[in-house]
């Protein structure tokens, strides 16, 4: 489905804040497969977590690597 999907062209289109992260740890879309696409949008935000594929589910409690701060840094 999505991960089959070249969005590419897309992402320079993108005008809102975006949030990218990656996990330390992820082996199917490791960090260094993600931050490419952080750099395509017109200034995101990339940011590294020490999880695998499922921060939420692997660290408990965690603000998503700084998305309060990110939150607050747009505004929201």
């Amino acid at each position: 489905m999505l991960a089959n999907m070249d969005l590419a062209g897309e992402l320079p289109q993108i005008k809102c804040p975006v949030l990218v992260i990656g996990g330390e740890f992820d082996r199917g879309r490791p960090p260094a497969r993600v931050e490419p696409i952080a750099q395509a949008i017109p200034g995101a935000t990339f940011r590294v977590l020490p999880v695998g594929h499922y921060a939420s589910l692997q660290e408990a409690g965690t603000d998503g690597g700084g998305d309060r701060g990110f939150l607050d840094g747009v505004g929201l």
